[in-house]
């Protein structure tokens, strides 16, 4: 299932030339995947909690290793980071937490939450992106 999804992100990527466009994209899929796929993430979630370490490194090398990689490239090729790698790590938690915060929104915003979207959540990260990262050349649309 998961190996079917990093062909996929590959594949649009593709589709995009710019440096921004292609961090947009990818974090759209990262969404898109976290979002659609409950279960799954419920799984994930569970083993990063309280996983064992055998379990946790086949978690990271089978699910996580190329995705990651991918997006640590994409932000060395966006962003002048001391740190493409840690910076990749807020960029995931950012969405993973997402997730995590989304099923007690309701109650922490009342009426003022909206259900959350892949285009919504994706908006809002690459806002936060946008207006953080010092950009790398004309990378990113202002």
């Amino acid at each position: 299932m998961f190996s079917e999804r990093i062909s996929t992100i590959e594949g649009l990527l593709e589709q995009h030339s710019s440096p921004d466009d292609r961090l947009e994209a990818f974090v759209s899929w990262f969404v898109e995947m976290i979002l659609g796929e409950e279960l799954f993430m419920r799984l994930v979630l569970r083993e990063l909690l309280d996983g064992a370490e055998e379990r946790l490194e086949y978690l990271a090398k089978t699910v996580f290793k190329e995705p990651f990689a991918l997006l640590t490239s994409l932000i060395a090729d966006c962003a002048d980071t001391p740190d493409p790698v840690i910076t990749a790590a807020s960029v995931a938690s950012l969405i993973l937490g997402n997730y995590q915060i989304g099923r007690v929104l309701p109650y922490l915003a009342g009426d003022n939450s909206k259900p959350s979207t892949v285009n919504t959540v994706t908006g809002e990260i690459m806002m936060i992106l946008r207006a953080t990262f010092q950009p790398r050349k004309d990378s990113w649309k202002l």
